[in-house]
């Protein structure tokens, strides 16, 4: 970022579009532009190193209910993160 780029407070308009586009103007009368995103670092979950040097012995557990909501967030996510929340102790 530099010196005269534009800034959130700055924006006027935003459009989300199903397809995961996002659209914004800077003045009511611009046209639509894409914001422009950044490619996502892990194309994937399965594309995470495994060599990440482990903090704990074991997997913390969360509360029930907690795992719960977290399976509720899977109805949004990418099918191949699945096994992450159904592998979580609770």
């Amino acid at each position: 970022m530099k010196k005269g780029d534009p800034l959130v407070v700055d924006l006027r308009q935003v459009r989300y579009s199903a397809n995961g586009n996002i659209q914004y103007t800077l003045d009511y009368s611009d046209e639509w532009e894409l914001v422009p995103a950044r490619k996502p670092y892990f194309k994937s979950c399965e594309d995470v190193p495994n060599n990440i040097p482990l903090l704990y012995k074991s997997q913390l557990k969360i509360m029930k209910s907690k795992y719960d909501h977290l399976q509720q967030l899977k109805e949004v996510l990418e099918p191949d993160c699945y096994s992450f929340y159904d592998t979580l102790p609770y």
